[in-house]
C-alpha cells in the first residue's frame, strides 16, 4: 500500500495546527482530563518479499510474521459535551516483529539421507514516537468508541536476519561456497538499520474504552481499552520489496486526572453609610469645621449560587460647624453668527462648501529672458530631466498663475513640438543694443543656442526642426532703452512658429471650492460674581473636540476664520458642535449644551444627480499687447473667438484691462481702458462690462520682464448659469 507521503503530510500538518486552537480556544465548563497510558501490543505483520536489498538471502520468501511489545504516552481529552471529547495523545508505539519462512530440504546424516529444514528469518525492531489525534464519542453512559490516528517519527528501525538449520536439531553444519564446512548451523547472519524505512508512520486506529472513577469527586479514573491499529505505511520502502505492513491489536488502561474547575465566584461589595450631621452656624469668615462623631461598623455575607455579596453598614452622627458663603451668580450663553465678506453677521448659520466648475484660459509668452551680457538659461526657468518627459502635462498646471506658468514655458513648448513631429520653430535671439550688448550677435544666436540645446537635450528634438536667426534689437523693441526695464525686454529668445498648436494659450478645466459664510463667530455671555478663571469655546466632532478657542475674560468674541481651512472642512462630518466652559475664580464649572452647526457640502456630481442649478466660471487673459498699444494680435483674436463660442446669453461678462508700472499712471489708465474696450466691442455681448485698472492694481511681480509683459492684459471673466 503506497502512499504519496508529501501530499499527506500537508493535510496532516494542517490538521495538527487547527487541532490545539479548537481545544484550547472555547473555554466550557465541562472537565478536561489529562493522563497517562499504557497497552500491551500484539504485532502481526503482513508481507510479500524475497529478501532484503542489502542482505544476501536463499529464503523463498517472506509472507507473515507477528511480535509483541509495549506502548505507553501522555494525552489530554477537551470535553466538547456530554457525548462528544476530543483527545490529543504523544505516545510510543513498538510495532516490531519477527518475520520466518521455512524451506525444506535432503541432508546426509551418517551415510543416511534425512529431511532437514531451514528457516529464514528477518528480526525488527520499529518503534515510533508521535501524536494521535482522536475523536471520542460516548456510546452508552462510559462506554466509548474512539477513532484516531497515529501519526509519528520512526525513532528506532534495526532489523537482525539470519538463515539457520532447524531439522535436525542437533546435527548439521552449513559449507561455504568452496565446500568447506563452515562449523556453523547459521549462516547470512546480519543486522543493522532498515535504510529505506519510511521516516513518518501513518496509522489509523479504532478503539473501544470503559471509564470507571477510582473516588467519588471523579478527579482520578481508570478506562481499560482495546483498540485496533491499521498500518498504511510500508516498514521498508525498497522496489524490491512488495509489501510490508504492520497491523496491531494493543490492550490496556488510560489513568485520567479530571481536575474540578472551581466555580467562579462573583465578588460583589456595598457599602451602606448612614451619617447624621448636626449643623452649628458658625462665626463669620471661618471655614467650615466637622467634628467626627463615634464611628459603628458591621459586615455581613451572603452567598446566592454564584455571587458573593458583601454588606458593610457604617453609621456615624458627625457636627458641622458651618459658615455660608453668599452665592455668586454663573451663567454662560453663547451664539454662533456666519460673518460674509461685508462683515454682516448671521446667527445660527450653516456652512456652505461649494464645488464650481472652472475654466481656465492664459496665455503663452513666446519669450525666453536672460541677464545682462550672459546666454545661460536663468534658474527661474524650469527644467526636468528627459527619463521624466512622459509624466509631464499641461494639465497639472491649471491652479498656477500666469506667471508661475510661464516658468514652465520650455517643456511646454517641448512637450507640444514631440506631440505635432511635422511642426518646426525658429529661434530668434537678440540683445539690448547696449554697452557689451551692442551689436554683439554672437551673443543674441549664443541665448538662442541655449534655448536650442534644451529642446534638443531633454526633450529628443530633431536639430533640423529647430532653425536659428540672429538680431540685435527685437523687431517690437521696448522703449525707451535708457530705462532698465526696457533693456531687460529686450534681452530675450523669441519662439515663433507657424503652427497655433505650438504656441496656442494653455487651456484647462477643473474646479475649485468656494465657502460661505467666511467667518464663524461665536460671540460668549458670562455672567460670573466671582470672576473668571478659565474660559474657552469647543467644536466637535463626533463628539471629540476638534478645535478649542481659550476665550480672555475681556473678549467675548471668538472668531474662527473658514477661508483658508477648506481642504480640512470638506472632511468634516455634516454636523458639527460648539459649546461653552466656563470656570470661575471659585472653580465652579459650568457650560452651555452643544449646539449643531450643519455642514452642507455641493459637489458638481451631486449637484448633477439632483438636477441642481449651478454655475461655471471662466478667466481668459489676452497677451501680448505691445508696449503702449491697444490694438489686438491675430494670436488674441483667435482667444476672443473661443470665448465667444463659450459664451452664452444668459452670461455674465467682466471685462478688466491692465497695465505694467512703467509710464504715467493717468496714461497706463486711459491705454488700459482703450484695450479692455477693443475687446469689449470685439465679444459684442449684451450687457458685457468692462473697466479699465492701469497700474493702480499690478497683476504680478513687475520686478521681472515676463512680470510687465503679464500685467499688459485684459482678463475676461465669464460667469454661467446652468442646470444639471
Amino acid at each position: 500500500f503506497v502512499l504519496d507521503l508529501a501530499s499527506e503530510m500537508k493535510k496532516i500538518i494542517l490538521f495538527l495546527l487547527i487541532f490545539p486552537a479548537i481545544i484550547f480556544c472555547k473555554k466550557d465548563t465541562l472537565r478536561p482530563n489529562y493522563g497517562v497510558s499504557l497497552f500491551y501490543n500484539y504485532n502481526s505483520h503482513s508481507a510479500d518479499f524475497i529478501k532484503l536489498p542489502y542482505c544476501p538471502s536463499c529464503s523463498p520468501g517472506f509472507k507473515d510474521g507477528s511480535g509483541s511489545g509495549f506502548s505507553m504516552g501522555l494525552f489530554y481529552e477537551y470535553l466538547i459535551n456530554n457525548d462528544f471529547a476530543l483527545k490529543l495523545k504523544l505516545n510510543y508505539y513498538n510495532f516490531s516483529g519477527l518475520l520466518t519462512s521455512t524451506e525444506s530440504t535432503k541432508l546426509i546424516v551418517n551415510n543416511k539421507i534425512t529431511d532437514g529444514a531451514f528457516e529464514h528469518s528477518i528480526d525488527t525492531k520499529l518503534n515510533s514516537l508521535g501524536l494521535e489525534p482522536y475523536l471520542k464519542y460516548q456510546i452508552i453512559e462510559n462506554l466509548n468508541l474512539n477513532i484516531g490516528f497515529h501519526i509519528g517519527s520512526v525513532i528506532v528501525k534495526d532489523y537482525s536476519q539470519k538463515e539457520q538449520i532447524v531439522k535436525p536439531s542437533n546435527v548439521g553444519t552449513f559449507v561455504d561456497s568452496l565446500g568447506n564446512d563452515t562449523q556453523s548451523r547459521i549462516r547470512n547472519q546480519f543486522s543493522g538499520k532498515l535504510e529505506n524505512a519510511p521516516s513518518i508512520y501513518l496509522a489509523p486506529i479504532i478503539s473501544i474504552s470503559y471509564q470507571l472513577p477510582l473516588n467519588e469527586s471523579k478527579t482520578l479514573l481508570i478506562e481499560p481499552e482495546m483498540s485496533y491499529v491499521y498500518g498504511l505505511s510500508k516498514v521498508d520502502n525498497a522496489p524490491s520489496v512488495n509489501s510490508w505492513s504492520v497491523n496491531s491489536f494493543s490492550g490496556g488502561i488510560n489513568i485520567k486526572y479530571s481536575p474540578i474547575i472551581p466555580k467562579e465566584i462573583i465578588q460583589k461589595y456595598e457599602k451602606y453609610e448612614f451619617i447624621d450631621t448636626v449643623k452649628i452656624l458658625a462665626e463669620k469668615n471661618l471655614d467650615n469645621v466637622i467634628r467626627l462623631g463615634i464611628l459603628n461598623s458591621s459586615k455581613t455575607t451572603e452567598i446566592f449560587d454564584d455571587i458573593k455579596l458583601t454588606k458593610e453598614t457604617i453609621s456615624r452622627t458627625d457636627t458641622l460647624f458651618y459658615y455660608v458663603e453668599p452665592i455668586r451668580k454663573l451663567e454662560v450663553q453663547i451664539t454662533a453668527f456666519g460673518v460674509d465678506k461685508s462683515g454682516a453677521e448671521t446667527p445660527n448659520p450653516e456652512i456652505k462648501i461649494n464645488e464650481i466648475l472652472s475654466i481656465n484660459l492664459k496665455p503663452l509668452l513666446n519669450y525666453i529672458f536672460f541677464d545682462e551680457d550672459s546666454s545661460n538659461l536663468s534658474d527661474k526657468y524650469i527644467r526636468i530631466s528627459n527619463n521624466i518627459i512622459d509624466k509631464f502635462n499641461e494639465d497639472t498646471l491649471h491652479s498656477l498663475t500666469a506667471v508661475e506658468t510661464y516658468y514652465y514655458v520650455l517643456n511646454v513648448f517641448g512637450k507640444r513640438l514631440k506631440n505635432n513631429p511635422s511642426s518646426n520653430i525658429t529661434l530668434i535671439g537678440c540683445n539690448d543694443g547696449n554697452n557689451n550688448e551692442k551689436n554683439n550677435s554672437t551673443l543674441s544666436k549664443d541665448r538662442a543656442i541655449s534655448v536650442k540645446k534644451y529642446l534638443v537635450d531633454v526633450w529628443g528634438l530633431e536639430d533640423s526642426r529647430i532653425r536659428i536667426e540672429t538680431r540685435n534689437l527685437p523687431e517690437k523693441v521696448s522703449t525707451p532703452m535708457a530705462e532698465p526695464d526696457k533693456r531687460a525686454e529686450n534681452r530675450r529668445v523669441e519662439i515663433i512658429s507657424d503652427d497655433y498648436e505650438i504656441t496656442k494659450p494653455i487651456y484647462s478645466k477643473s474646479s475649485y471650492w468656494t465657502i460661505e459664510p467666511n467667518i464663524l463667530r461665536f460671540k460668549s455671555e458670562i455672567v460670573s460674581e466671582a470672576g473668571i478663571k478659565n474660559a474657552k469655546v469647543d467644536i466637535l466632532q463626533n463628539k471629540s473636540i476638534y478645535k478649542t478657542y481659550n476665550i480672555s475674560k475681556f473678549v467675548e468674541n471668538s472668531d474662527w476664520d473658514l477661508s483658508n481651512q477648506l481642504s480640512e472642512l470638506i472632511k468634516l462630518p455634516d454636523v458639527i458642535f460648539y459649546k461653552l466652559y466656563v470656570i470661575d475664580s471659585l472653580d465652579k464649572v459650568k457650560y452651555t449644551t452643544e449646539r449643531p452647526i450643519s455642514i452642507i457640502k455641493e459637489t458638481i456630481k451631486k449637484k448633477s444627480l439632483a438636477n441642481k442649478s449651478d454655475k461655471t466660471k471662466e478667466k481668459y487673459s489676452l497677451i501680448l499687447f505691445d508696449f503702449d498699444k491697444a490694438t489686438l494680435s491675430k494670436s488674441n483674436n483667435k482667444i476672443i473667438d473661443l470665448i465667444k463660442s463659450n459664451i452664452k446669453p444668459e452670461s455674465d461678462i467682466q471685462i478688466f484691462g491692465y497695465a505694467d508700472r512703467t509710464g504715467d499712471p493717468a496714461h497706463n489708465k486711459i491705454l488700459s481702458e482703450k484695450r479692455a474696450s477693443a475687446v469689449e466691442k470685439i465679444i459684442n455681448h449684451n450687457g458685457a462690462k468692462y473697466q479699465g485698472i492701469g497700474n493702480e492694481k499690478l497683476l504680478y511681480n513687475n520686478d521681472s520682464p515676463e512680470g510687465r509683459f503679464y500685467s499688459r492684459t485684459v482678463e475676461i471673466e465669464v460667469e454661467t448659469p446652468i442646470i444639471y
